[in-house]
């Protein structure tokens, strides 16, 4: 853009298409580019941070924010953006990488990545949670069932059922003492009955 008269009719044909797209992220984007190419970077900002709201996932908005706030030397900004850049991409793509370096530049890389393990860490955690409470549920539910097999045997008086499922109940050891406790109750009935 070294002339200044395309750079307007660039300006103004991006202007005549936005209200055709307006939700068009990359036309936004595009205005911006060239707010900044002719020095009106608070213009090219806010219009990089409307791209963001059409669509967060335009990883050039991010890289383009970074630049500007890292050019006005906003550092907390600049880093805010950078690492946004660098949680998005893909490790090995050339941005991703451009971001890693800017934040390490910036001097901010090692927060980052700290950050960013104990956010993975964090999701770990709650991952292997939920995964730990839905197998608890699974062997709830299963010890549950084995138990009413095996109520609804005594009541018919089949004792060898019985046994059999209020065995296996106490052979899955769920964690829910009452119903152990109800098992084991009903166990010795069955065995009663059994001997009868």
């Amino acid at each position: 853009f070294n002339d200044t008269a395309t750079t307007e009719i660039y300006t103004l044909s991006l202007h005549d298409a936005l209200p055709i797209y307006p939700y068009y992220a990359e036309v936004r984007n595009d205005l911006g580019v060239v707010y900044e190419a002719i020095g009106e970077d608070d213009q090219a900002l806010l219009a990089y941070k409307e791209v963001l709201e059409i669509d967060p996932s335009y990883l050039a908005a991010y890289t383009n924010l970074a630049f500007i706030y890292e050019k006005k030397g906003d550092i907390k900004n600049a880093t805010t953006y950078w690492k946004k850049r660098y949680t998005l991409g893909q490790e090995g793509d050339y941005w991703w990488e451009v971001s890693r370096q800017h934040l390490l530049k910036l001097g901010t890389f090692p927060e980052v990545r700290k950050q960013l393990l104990e956010e993975k860490a964090a999701l770990l955690s709650r991952e292997f949670v939920y995964k730990r409470e839905q197998e608890r549920l699974k062997l709830i539910e299963e010890a549950r069932l084995h138990f009413d097999i095996g109520s609804r045997a005594l009541k018919e008086r089949n004792s060898e059922v019985a046994l059999k499922e209020f065995a296996t109940v106490l052979s899955l050891n769920p964690p829910d003492e009452e119903l152990k406790n109800k098992a084991r109750e009903l166990y010795i009935q069955s065995e009663r009955l059994y001997l009868e």
